[in-house]
């Protein structure tokens, strides 16, 4: 993913959740002053700072001249100076990117050993970011428009470059919020972000408004900690210090497991390796366990999981251990844990995941993680959501969701699904999950999040890998909440069914649920075995039958590849190759079994065409009763089919020679035909059998040596699209209190001359922004292009609106650069 795509990506995840508001509002919202009420209301500090500023020249000239001033006798931000970093990215992040200046603590601030050399960038202490602008050209808000988002290219960039700075800051730090500070020559913004939302001020002359900036800057500077935007329950560890007790027993630990005098799991070993990466800050991370009531501190090194994006979840996962006491009082290590922190979404209706999990693993549920602990952080709730109702009150429908900081520990330590040693091994690991969802549904609850980096691998007694359902944050309790059509889709894109991507507000069912499973199966075999599909179209494949879309006066749809595999049972790779034919896997060459042709009896095959029968029938069933009015049958309300067997773990399990299990894909010929092959999907039972059938002794599968390299283009594949093209969003409904109907194509480098005499604090203009319907949570695709839209006249109803969450990226094993639209989740590897 390019630099361009990640801004892209980040402009669209944050589309419809930017507010511009008056500097008094914003000041009296998110920066308290720290006065008494009754001392004096005038200005503490030196307001004359940018007193003679000129429009400067360029903005090489702001990186002397503002770093200068503030930093002058009487500064107004005690204990910070300002640095000016624009060319020095920081030497531990890949990004490559750094602010033009940053406000950081006065003990941490980089080094400067030559006058007239820029420091370097350092993402782990910077406090505020600055980002300097000649001019207005390329102010990354516009006042003036519904939405706040800019429309000319050069605006747009230079949100997304913004929004780029923030992405790194909260990976890099424990934060709730981040301020920054945005210059357009002798103009200015602040700006506040946390995981719901943007604010911003309306711009404003730091000249003629000399005691604006040095007022924010005063106050800052005598925040607490947790005001200014860090969680508290984080304490940092220096990896390089030789008098950190916490420090020397994690180095204990990991040379003890590298020696063999603890017995280690490889994959845990050299994950936990890895995060003993001494050029990135260590950490003792608090966790409230809510069922003890106490707090449980741990230690964690470099996430083994960081999700990309700025709004959403933020979910990053660790290699963790607790710390405890040995019999004299001294810290001492506790086995390795997983330790997963997130924002998460703060609903009614959906549980805590450890919640969920609990009673899962109270009630059997086989393939699930086991709890140790977990609770939400005391005092660490985005007041975005709050902060927006107070600023636009009386609306009907409110865009920005509650995050709540969150804090999960687990027993078990996976792989990522991606490294299945064969295509039998994958195929036993999502039986697991069938299971472990049906074990689930029939104790009343629907996970509603299946995907490639939800499911992971685990070792059992015998030493087999199977499959673990994790990532339980969305699941639904189907027997207590609302059965009612949803206000937002629920999922990961790429492994969402084709209903869901058409009708955001459909109550996901078993069979969506059993479809995402098929989508995971075709997602890592077509990557990593033996087909008939050519091995440079994969990325396309990719891109078609996962990422793509097709888009509409309101939103986005399902991409015509994988809504024609289902609506005719076929994945057809005419496209790719030129001709007519079916997606087929065949044995490798190396095996005894292969010939000089292709050898299509691979055990995948009858598989695939049986369940694509199944979703055809299905599908035609849908569209049966749409043309006839009535509702989608036959009803997924199946918790009186309870399998006494859905418990059960043994892959050799007797399995009927029922009429279904027939490996073929039997033509549709008449209605009663259609609704006996969608009942199959009806309930777990059918999909749980064809799996284990396949899964038998006996039954003859390839070696370990059929798994080839990834066939994914290592920079992933980017649709047909300009990377300087203009984003366009969906429609949305919005306010826009005092400003244009339409924006101009074009920004003018306004005259400030009259930009001051329009700058003022007005009580009533600002930007108000609502949800864009139909748009998943992490935004849309780089190659997903959709027309403008002017600002509709009323809004929808509520329940046709949805909201977004955590951005995932395409297709990426690595973490810090893989992008994939909605989620919520790792959407393919946790390394």
């Amino acid at each position: 993913m390019t630099r361009d795509q990640n801004q892209r990506e980040l402009r669209r995840s944050m589309h419809g959740k930017i507010t511009v508001m008056p500097y008094t509002t914003f000041m009296d919202y998110f920066v308290p002053d720290p006065r008494m009420s009754d001392e004096p209301l005038g200005h503490p500090c030196r307001t004359d700072v940018f007193k003679g500023m000129t429009k400067p020249k360029n903005e090489k000239e702001m990186y002397r001249e503002i770093p200068k001033r503030l930093n002058a006798t009487e500064r107004p931000c005690r204990g910070f100076v300002v640095v000016s970093t624009p060319h020095k990215a920081d030497s531990t992040s890949s990004s490559k990117i750094a602010p033009d200046c940053g406000i950081y603590p006065r003990d941490h601030a980089p080094k400067i050993d030559d006058a007239n050399e820029y420091g370097r960038t350092d993402w782990s202490h910077l406090e505020i970011t600055i980002e300097c602008k000649r001019n207005f050209a390329q102010d990354p808000f516009d006042d003036t428009a519904a939405n706040a988002e800019p429309f000319a290219q050069a605006r747009r960039s230079a949100l997304g470059q913004i929004l780029s700075y923030a992405e790194l800051v909260l990976q890099n730090q424990h934060r709730k919020h981040h301020f920054m500070i945005i210059f357009l020559g002798t103009f200015a913004r602040l700006v506040y972000i946390d995981r719901a939302c943007m604010f911003a001020t309306r711009r404003f002359s730091y000249v003629k408004n000399e005691a604006w900036l040095t007022e924010f800057l005063w106050r800052y500077g005598r925040l607490t900690p947790a005001q200014r935007g860090f969680d508290t329950s984080a304490k940092r560890l220096h990896p390089k210090s030789t008098n950190e007790p916490l420090v020397t027993l994690m180095r204990k630990k990991r040379d003890a497991a590298v020696n063999g005098e603890i017995a280690v799991e490889p994959h845990i070993l050299e994950a936990y390796k890895d995060s003993l990466d001494e050029k990135v800050p260590w950490w003792k991370l608090d966790v409230y366990d809510e069922d003890e009531d106490v707090t449980r501190s741990f230690v964690v090194g470099k996430p083994h999981f960081l999700a990309p994006g700025v709004r959403g979840r933020g979910t990053r996962c660790y290699i963790a251990q607790e710390v405890l006491k040995d019999d004299k009082g001294k810290p001492k290590l506790g086995d390795f844990v997983y330790l997963k922190d997130a924002w998460r979404v703060k609903h009614d209706e959906i549980e805590k995941e450890g919640t969920t999990l609990k009673f899962l693993n109270e009630n059997k549920v086989p393939h699930v993680p086991t709890v140790v602990c977990h609770g939400d952080l005391p005092d660490q709730l985005t007041v975005s959501r709050a902060k927006w109702i107070e600023f636009t009150p009386g609306q009907d429908y409110y865009p920005i969701k509650e995050h709540q900081h969150y804090r999960i520990v687990v027993k078990e330590i996976g792989k990522s699904l991606s490294q299945f040693k064969n295509s039998r091994e994958l195929v036993r690991a999502l039986a697991d999950v069938v299971q472990a969802h049906e074990a689930a549904y029939n104790c009343g609850f629907i996970h509603r999040d299946l995907s490639g980096g939800n499911i992971l691998l685990c070792i059992d007694s015998k030493g087999n890998w199977r499959g673990l359902l994790t990532d339980w944050e969305l699941a639904k309790n189907i027997l207590t909440t609302s059965h009612e059509r949803q206000p937002e889709r629920t999922g990961t894109w790429q492994f969402m069914s084709a209903h869901v991507q058409n009708d955001p507000g459909r109550v996901v069912v078993i069979a969506d649920e059993l479809e995402s499973v098929f989508h995971i199966l075709i997602f890592y075999t077509v990557r990593f075995c033996h087909h008939n599909l050519p091995d440079n179209d994969v990325g396309q494949f990719l891109y078609d039958y996962f990422d793509s879309r097709a888009t509409f006066s309101q939103g986005a749809r399902s991409g015509l590849t994988k809504r024609v595999a289902m609506k005719y049972g076929d994945i057809n790779l005419e496209t790719y190759k030129g001709y007519d034919t079916s997606l087929k896997f065949v044995w490798p060459k190396d095996t005894p079994e292969a010939n000089e042709d292709p050898d299509y009896s691979h055990p995948l095959n009858p598989i695939i065409s049986t369940l694509l029968a199944w979703f055809e029938a299905h599908y035609a069933l849908a569209a049966l009763a749409n043309t006839e009015g009535t509702a989608e049958v036959p009803s997924t309300d199946d918790r009186k089919h309870v399998n006494a067997d859905a418990g059960g773990d043994d892959d050799d399990d007797d399995v009927p020679n029922s009429e279904h299990h027939k490996h073929h894909r039997p033509p549709v010929k008449d209605s009663q035909k259609i609704k006996e092959d969608a009942a199959m999907l009806a309930t777990h039972s059918e999909t749980r059998w064809l799996l284990k059938d396949a899964l038998r002794k006996g039954k003859l599968w390839p070696s370990e040596s059929e798994k080839t390299a990834d066939k994914r283009p290592k920079d992933g594949f980017v649709g047909d699209c300009d990377p300087d093209s203009v984003d366009v969003f969906p429609a949305f409904f919005g306010i826009n209190r005092g400003g244009a109907e339409e924006n101009e194509l074009e920004d003018e480098d306004e005259d400030e001359e009259e930009a001051m005499q329009r700058a003022g604090d007005s009580e009533t203009e600002g930007t108000l922004v609502e949800d864009n319907p139909f748009a998943v949570d992490i935004g849309l695709l780089s190659g997903a292009a959709l027309p403008q839209y002017r600002m509709p006249r009323s809004p929808p109803p509520p329940s046709s609106m949805t909201s977004t969450s955590s951005r995932k990226r395409p297709h990426d094993d690595s973490p810090k650069e893989s992008t994939t639209p909605t989620k919520r989740s790792r959407l393919d590897d946790s390394e």
